[in-house]
């Protein structure tokens, strides 16, 4: 899933021209033109991931949150009529979620906080429905956000070793900000979760962003604050 990084400036307040994808039409999307923003805060989205982090067992929900921090600045909904729109989601008032053109096109790219993708838009969510997951809303996109991460870290060609469900979970709660372990992971995420070559200059630089965006993370909340609701 290749991180938003045209969407950055407009979530960051700053003025530059909308990228191309936004214009393409997406057949899924229905907004209500009339309703009232209602786009959850950073601190709310902040406080699901926690909370999504928790109910699986991993104590140290700011390795996830740094994730949604690089690929979409903790944003769920999309911003009024710019760039891709995902379908529509409660959690963004009527209006429609944030979805990526990384892909080439609007239809194809991910979806919500964490840039899930199984194909178009359609079949990611349904593909999640499949799972009893519903990645419109927030809790729901957290949750299959973990699932994604936990699937790949059970693949050989992303980590050695990892079993199972429960040996991913341990994995993570055994991380600590700047070792080896950490190095692995954020390398982990650059391949598997974005998408680039290990050994690549991509790849280096995407590891990189992924430990600006863990460790942007921690300033807003210490490590602390992960480990109880």
């Amino acid at each position: 899933m290749r991180a938003l990084l045209s969407l950055l400036p407009v979530l960051l307040g700053v003025s530059l021209s909308v990228v191309g994808c936004a214009s393409e039409p997406v057949d899924d999307v229905s907004e209500d033109e009339s309703a009232v923003s209602t786009a959850p805060s950073r601190e709310s989205i902040l406080s699901d991931v926690r909370e999504g982090a928790l109910s699986r067992g991993i104590t140290k929900g700011w390795l996830l949150a740094g994730i949604a921090k690089v690929e979409t600045e903790l944003a769920h909904c999309r911003p009024r009529n710019l760039y891709c729109a995902g379908p529509v989601s409660r959690d963004c008032g009527g209006r429609a979620v944030l979805a990526g053109g990384s892909d080439g096109t609007c239809r194809q790219g991910g979806l919500g906080l964490f840039q899930l993708d199984q194909g178009t838009q359609t079949q990611t969510v349904n593909a999640s429905k499949a799972q009893g997951i519903d990645i419109l809303t927030v809790k729901g996109n957290v949750r299959g956000g973990i699932e994604h991460l936990l699937g790949k870290m059970e693949l050989d060609s992303c980590l050695a070793g990892i079993a199972d469900d429960e040996h991913a979970v341990a994995w993570l709660n055994g991380i600590t900000l700047g070792s080896a372990r950490y190095d692995e992971y954020t390398g982990m995420l650059a391949h598997c979760y974005n998408g680039w070559d290990v050994g690549q200059p991509g790849w280096k630089k995407q590891q990189t962003k992924y430990d600006e965006g863990i460790r942007a993370v921690i300033e807003l909340h210490a490590q602390s604050w992960w480990t109880a609701p």
